[in-house]
C-alpha cells in the first residue's frame, strides 16, 4: 500500500486533506476535487496478497452494484492509483451513528424512532439485492448533518461465498485471549452486535442482520455500547434496560411497544424473528404515530423486491471491441503454451447485476490469471509471455469500460513493455501485429482522455508498424487496421487544428477500405469505413465544406443503417446516431435548421432508447452530445426556452459524469456546454443564469489548461473569456469585464505571438477592439488607443487571409464606433 499523506495529491486532481479512519484491510481517507470542490471518503486496500486482493474487488462488486437509495452511502467509481485499486464513495460529513450516540446527539424518542426505520430501509434495499452486510452495527452508518443514517461498509455483504446447501456462512471469531476487540470487524462479523447464529458460525440468513439492527436500536436508547460482552446477549440485557430503565434519567423511557419490536429481533428461533426489515419499519412508522401525535413525515420508500432480469454479461465496448471471458485465459495457457495454471474462482455476478458489477468481476478474474502469468513468467516459463501481452490489451479494455483511465493505460504499457521485449528477441510477425494493435489501442485511450500530442505519437508508431508488414513482408490483410488507424488519427490530427491533414487521412483510409468493403464483400469492415466518412465529413465542417460534409455523413448513414438492419449489436446504432448528430451540425451551419432539426431527432430516439431503456449509460456523454446540440438548433430558430431545456440535460449529464464518476476527460465537454448554455439563457433572458454558465465555463477550463496542462484548450479558454467579459460587461459589472479581456488578451497573446498560431489573429482582434472600448469607458484613453490601433492592424491582417465576412462587419464596426480610438497622433 503505498504512502499517503495529507496535502499530497493523487491523480493530478484529488487533494489529501486528512485520515478518516483506518482497519485491518486499509484506510480511509477525505479527499477534495481540485476543480469541483465535491469532497469523496476514499477506501484505500491493505493488499496483503491475493486473497485480499480478491475480498477487496469482490467489496467494490458489491457496493458498486446496489441501488441508489437515500439510506445507502453510493460508491460512486474506482480508479487505479499506482498498483493499487481505490474505491471513491461519497463523504458523508456528519459522521457515524456511534458518534452520535457516544456524544449524545440522539435524545429524543422521535429522533430514534426517525434514524431506526431510516436505518431499516437501508438494510431492507441490500436484502432484497440477496445480500447479507453481517456487520451491522452504528459504526457503520454514517450520518448527514440533518440526521439521515446510510449505511456503509460492504466489506462483509457478500452473496457469493455460501456453504453446499445455499445457505450463507460466516466464520465465527477465534477463541483465546489474542481475539480482537468486540467492537472491531474480525471474522466475518463484530462480537458486539453478532446475532448467535454468527457467532456459532453457522448459516446465515438476512434474520442475523435483523438482530444486529435491534442492538444497534437498543444503542441508541441506551445511550453507548448495550452489549460489551456480545451481542448473543441482546434479550437479557433489552430485559435489564426495562426493569432499571435509562442510567442517566435524560433519555427517552423505551415503550412496551418498542421493547416488543426488539424481543422480536432477538428471538432465539430465527424463524420467530420479524419477516424482513420493511415489515419492521411499517411497525415502527404506526408506532411513531402513535407515540409521537403525528404521521412520520419522511417519504416512505418502495421497498419492493425488484424481479427483473439480471442484464446480460455484455463484454463490448460502444466500440465494438471485445474482451474475453477470463477463465479463457486458464484454457490458452494450457491449449497454447502447455502450461496448468489450476482453477480459476471468478466471483459472479448477482442474480440483479449491472454491467458494471459483471465487469468488476471480470476484472477480478483477470487479475488472478495475470499474477499467475507474471509468477510462471518470474519462474523461467517465457513462453507465457505472449499470452501475457494479449491478456493484458483485454485487461486493459475493462478498465476502459469501467472508465478507469489510468488502469487501461497501465495495462497497454505492461503489453507494450512484453510485446517491445519480444520483438527485440523475434521478428514474429505475429508479435510485431500485436504491438502494432497495442500501440493504436493506448493512442485510442489517450485521445479520449484529451492527450492528443502523445495519442499522435502512438497512433504513427502504429502505423509505421502496419505498413511494413503490409509494405515489406506482404500482409494485406493488415491494411483494415492500418486504415483503423488513419480514421483514429485523423480525428488527433483534427483537434490539432489540421482539418487538411485529417482530410488527407481520411481518404487514405477510404482507400484502403472501400475496395474491401465494396468489391471483396468484407461487409464486416464496412463499420470502419463508415468512420471515416464521419471523419472526413468532420474535417471538411471545419474547413468550410460543409455541402461535401453532409454528403460524406450521408454515407456513412447508409452504411450504419444496413449494418443496424443487419445486426442487433448496440453499437451500430450508436454510430448511426453519431453520423446523424454530424450531420445536424452541418445543415445548421448552412442554416438548414428545419433538416438539423430532424437529423437530431433520430439520433436522439436512438441514444435514449440505449441508455435509458438498455441501461447503456457507457453512451451517457454521447447522449448528453445530442442534446447539447438539439439545443444549439432550438437556439438557432430562436426557440431559446426549449433551448435552455435541452442545455439543462445536456449538464446534468456531464456534471453528474465528472462530478460524481470521476470523469475527468468530459469535463472540457462540459466546459463548451456551459458556454453554450449561457449563450441560451442571454437569448432567453435569464441574465443571471448567463453570468453563472460563464462563470462555471471560465473555472472549468482554466483547471483543464492551468492544473491538468490541456494547452490544446487555450484557444477555448480565451474565447469563453472574451464571451463572459462582452456579458459582464452588459450587466454593469465593469471590473469583471476589463479582467476577463485582461484573461483573454495573455492567452491569445501567447498562441498568436509567442506561438505563432496567427489563424487565431481574427479573434485577437476583435477581442481587443472590445477590451479597447472598455478601456476607453475607464478613463484609460491612451491604452485605450493603443490596444485598438493593434486589433484593426490584426482585423485588417485576419480579413485579407480569410475574407471573413464576420471579421469585415467587426472592423466595419470598429470604424464606426471606435473612430476617436484609431485615430493617429
Amino acid at each position: 500500500m503505498s504512502t499517503w499523506n495529507p496535502g499530497g495529491v493523487i491523480l493530478g486532481e484529488y487533494t489529501i486533506e486528512k485520515e478518516l479512519g483506518r482497519g485491518g484491510m486499509g484506510r480511509v481517507w477525505l479527499v477534495k476535487s481540485q476543480s469541483t470542490g465535491r469532497r469523496f471518503a476514499v477506501k484505500q486496500a491493505l493488499i496483503r496478497d491475493e486473497k485480499h486482493r480478491k475480498a477487496f474487488l469482490t467489496e467494490l462488486q458489491t457496493w458498486i452494484d446496489l441501488p441508489e437509495h437515500p439510506n445507502i452511502v453510493p460508491c460512486r467509481f474506482f480508479r487505479t492509483v499506482g498498483d493499487e485499486i481505490v474505491i471513491f464513495a461519497d463523504y458523508i460529513e456528519g459522521g457515524s451513528l456511534a458518534d452520535w450516540i457516544a456524544k449524545g446527539k440522539l435524545t429524543g424518542l422521535e429522533q430514534i424512532l426517525d434514524v431506526a426505520i431510516q436505518f431499516a430501509w437501508g438494510l431492507h434495499a441490500i436484502h432484497e439485492r440477496g445480500l447479507i452486510h453481517q456487520d451491522v452495527k452504528p459504526g457503520n452508518v454514517l450520518m448527514t448533518p440533518e440526521g439521515v443514517p446510510m449505511v456503509t461498509d460492504f466489506g462483509l455483504a457478500r452473496a457469493r461465498l455460501r456453504s453446499p446447501d445455499g445457505a450463507f456462512v460466516s466464520p465465527a471469531l477465534p477463541p483465546g485471549p489474542g481475539q480482537q476487540s468486540v467492537l472491531v470487524s474480525s471474522g466475518g462479523m463484530t462480537p458486539a452486535y453478532a446475532s448467535p447464529e454468527q457467532r456459532n458460525g453457522k448459516p446465515l440468513s438476512r434474520k442475523t442482520d435483523i438482530w444486529s439492527w435491534g442492538v444497534s436500536v437498543l444503542d441508541m436508547f441506551m445511550g453507548g455500547v448495550s452489549c460489551p460482552h456480545g451481542g448473543h446477549i441482546a434479550p437479557d440485557v433489552l430485559a435489564a434496560f426495562l426493569e432499571n430503565g435509562p442510567e442517566d434519567g435524560q433519555r427517552p423511557v423505551m415503550s412496551i411497544q418498542i421493547s416488543s419490536i426488539l424481543e422480536s429481533c432477538f428471538s432465539a428461533n430465527i424463524d420467530d424473528r420479524w419477516p424482513d426489515l420493511n415489515t419492521v419499519a411499517q411497525r415502527m412508522i404506526e408506532l411513531y404515530a402513535e407515540v409521537i401525535g403525528a404521521p412520520y413525515k419522511r417519504r416512505i420508500m418502495a421497498n419492493g423486491r425488484d424481479d427483473s432480469p439480471s442484464l446480460e454479461h455484455d463484454r463490448r465496448l460502444n466500440t465494438g471491441a471485445q474482451w474475453l471471458d477470463p477463465s479463457e485465459w486458464v484454457d490458452k495457457a494450457r491449449t497454447e503454451a502447455g502450461i496448468e495454471l489450476g482453477a480459476l474462482l471468478c466471483a459472479p455476478g448477482l442474480r440483479h447485476s449491472t454491467r458494471r458489477a459483471h465487469a468488476l468481476a471480470d476484472l477480478s478474474g483477470y487479475g488472478d490469471v495475470r499474477n499467475r502469468y507474471e509468477g510462471a513468467i518470474l519462474s523461467g516459463k517465457t513462453e507465457l509471455m505472449p499470452l501475457l501481452a494479449g491478456l493484458c490489451l483485454n485487461q486493459a479494455l475493462i478498465h476502459e469500460y469501467l472508465t478507469d483511465v489510468p488502469g487501461c493505460l497501465n495495462a497497454y504499457t505492461r503489453a507494450i513493455e512484453v510485446l517491445e521485449v519480444l520483438a527485440l528477441q523475434d521478428t514474429d510477425d505475429q508479435v510485431l501485429n500485436q504491438l502494432a494493435v497495442a500501440y493504436a489501442y493506448k493512442a485510442n485511450t489517450l485521445k479520449a482522455c484529451g492527450d492528443m500530442n502523445r495519442a499522435q505519437a502512438f497512433y504513427e508508431k502504429a502505423g509505421m508498424q502496419f505498413k511494413s508488414l503490409i509494405e515489406q513482408d506482404g500482409h494485406e490483410e493488415l491494411r483494415d487496421r492500418l486504415a483503423t488507424v488513419y480514421v483514429n488519427q485523423a480525428f488527433v490530427v483534427q483537434a490539432q487544428g489540421d482539418a487538411n491533414g485529417a482530410i488527407r487521412l481520411c481518404d487514405d483510409a477510404i482507400k484502403l477500405l472501400a475496395p474491401l468493403v465494396e468489391e471483396a464483400g468484407r461487409f464486416d469492415l464496412a463499420a470502419h469505413l463508415a468512420a471515416a466518412y464521419i471523419n472526413k465529413g468532420n474535417a471538411l465542417q471545419v474547413a468550410g465544406l460543409l455541402r461535401a460534409a453532409i454528403s460524406m455523413q450521408d454515407q456513412a448513414i447508409a452504411f450504419y443503417q444496413r449494418m443496424v438492419e443487419r445486426s442487433t449489436d448496440f453499437h451500430f446504432a450508436n454510430f448511426l446516431a453519431k453520423a446523424c448528430m454530424a450531420k445536424a451540425s452541418s445543415h445548421k451551419e448552412l442554416g438548414e435548421l428545419h433538416e438539423a432539426m430532424e437529423a437530431c431527432r433520430d439520433a436522439i430516439r436512438i441514444r435514449e432508447r440505449l441508455v435509458n431503456a438498455e441501461g447503456r449509460q457507457e453512451l451517457a456523454d454521447e447522449l448528453a452530445e445530442s442534446y447539447m446540440i438539439v439545443a444549439n438548433v432550438l437556439l438557432g430558430m430562436n426557440d431559446a426556452a426549449a433551448s435552455v431545456d435541452f442545455y439543462e440535460k445536456a449538464i446534468a449529464i456531464r456534471e453528474r459524469l465528472v462530478e460524481l464518476e470521476g470523469r475527468r476527460e468530459v469535463a472540457s465537454c462540459l466546459a463548451v456546454t456551459y458556454m453554450n448554455s449561457a449563450c441560451a439563457a442571454k437569448a432567453n433572458g435569464d441574465f443571471r443564469r448567463m453570468l453563472d454558465m460563464d462563470a462555471r465555463a471560465i473555472n472549468t477550463l482554466d483547471r483543464l489548461v492551468c492544473t491538468d496542462g490541456r494547452k490544446d484548450l487555450r484557444a477555448t479558454l480565451a474565447f469563453a473569456c472574451t464571451n463572459g467579459a462582452i456579458n459582464a460587461h452588459a450587466n454593469g459589472l465593469a471590473t469583471r469585464s476589463l479582467e476577463l479581456c485582461g484573461r483573454a488578451k495573455a492567452i491569445y497573446d501567447q498562441l498568436v505571438e509567442g506561438e505563432g498560431q496567427t489563424e487565431l489573429s481574427g479573434d485577437l482582434g476583435w477581442m481587443l477592439m472590445f477590451y479597447a472600448a472598455r478601456l476607453s469607458e475607464g478613463g484609460d484613453l491612451p491604452q485605450g488607443k493603443t490596444v485598438a490601433r493593434r486589433a484593426m492592424v490584426l482585423l485588417d491582417q485576419a480579413i485579407k487571409e480569410t475574407g471573413s465576412a464576420e471579421l469585415k462587419q467587426a472592423a466595419d464596426w470598429a470604424v464606426n464606433n471606435l473612430g476617436h480610438l484609431l485615430e493617429q497622433g
